[in-house]
């Protein structure tokens, strides 16, 4: 329990106060050693505030490389953000090898330029993966530009590649960037992709991206929606014509010959089940084509979409 003083007691401190028979500071000595500086115009200092709405472009943009990588190179493509971070341009560029694939590119009217940069395993570029390299970074800016589209109108442009990190100067060496990594998994072959922004060049926007997405999230689901029907109409699918089965016993299967008939439970005049995918979605007729064999569709196992033009 704290001590309350007296009238008394507070009446003789405050007289002891005003004799000088309380001392109230300390004699503190304040060498140069002890005064650090304070640089007001450090980036570093006066950045502050997250940016949820540019977070969200870079998970539709995710989602669009994505389907376009995969439909481009038709294998499944798993891509993720691992990390985004605010540093120095010079701290940045230190940490990339050399060699590197720096994809330099400007997003007008917003000033500056950006940098798109792969992970390589630090041996010298062929010219066909200089091409191949090339073509997947306009890809992915194209899909950058339409996860931008909705918060605001920005016309990205690819600029040039550079290989020696050292020769890109983007910004000074002390200006703040935004630094975003991103997983992409190919099978077995892990890699990762580097997406560097200036802070300077998104400062003009910088209100609309520290605020969430209203109205344009339907527009950017409409457009992640779009190019994913039209990525999945040319995705390619396996369509099996199923004969008959049979059920023998292991001494039947083990004295089979050339010219032995196995019967089936499938009558000779009744439609074949059409799987796609292992899933039988559709009865047909067997018979010739062109003198290949080819099936005639006779119906439907599932009901069409109405409405939708998938063509």
């Amino acid at each position: 329990m704290q001590q309350v003083l007296s009238q008394s007691e507070i009446d003789a401190l405050l007289t002891g106060l005003a004799d000088g028979d309380f001392k109230t500071n300390l004699d503190i000595s304040a060498g140069d050693d002890d005064v650090l500086g304070y640089d007001l115009a450090n980036q570093d200092r006066i950045i502050r505030g997250r940016m949820p709405t540019l977070d969200i472009i870079h998970d539709r943009f995710v989602r669009m490389f994505r389907l376009t990588l995969s439909s481009s190179l038709r294998k499944v493509i798993d891509i993720g953000v691992r990390s985004t971070e605010l540093v120095k341009f010079g701290e940045f560029v230190n940490t990339l090898p050399v060699p590197s694939s720096l994809n330099l590119f400007r997003m007008n009217p917003l000033r500056g330029t950006g940098e798109l940069e792969n992970k390589t395993d630090g041996r010298d570029f062929t010219s066909i993966e200089q091409k191949i390299i090339k073509r997947i970074a306009i890809q992915a800016l194209e899909d950058l530009y339409s996860a931008w589209r909705p918060v605001f109108a920005v016309n990205i442009s690819y600029a040039r590649s550079e290989v020696n990190p050292q020769f890109v100067s983007i910004v000074p060496q002390s200006e703040m960037v935004i630094v975003v990594t991103f997983d992409i998994e190919m099978g077995k072959a892990p890699m990762s992709m580097i997406l560097c922004i200036p802070f300077s060049m998104i400062e003009p926007v910088r209100t609309q991206l520290q605020s969430g997405f209203q109205s344009d999230m339907s527009e950017m689901d409409s457009i992640t929606f779009s190019r994913f029907r039209k990525n999945l109409t040319e995705a390619g699918v396996t369509m099996v014509v199923e004969l008959g089965r049979a059920e023998i016993n292991v001494r039947e299967f083990l004295s089979l010959r050339e010219g032995d008939v196995i019967r089936l439970d499938q009558e000779a005049d009744q439609p074949l089940i059409v799987k796609v995918e292992g899933v039988p979605k559709m009865t047909g007729m067997i018979g010739g084509f062109k003198g290949q064999q080819s099936v005639k569709i006779k119906g439907l196992l599932y009901k069409p979409p109405h409405g939708e033009d998938f063509t």
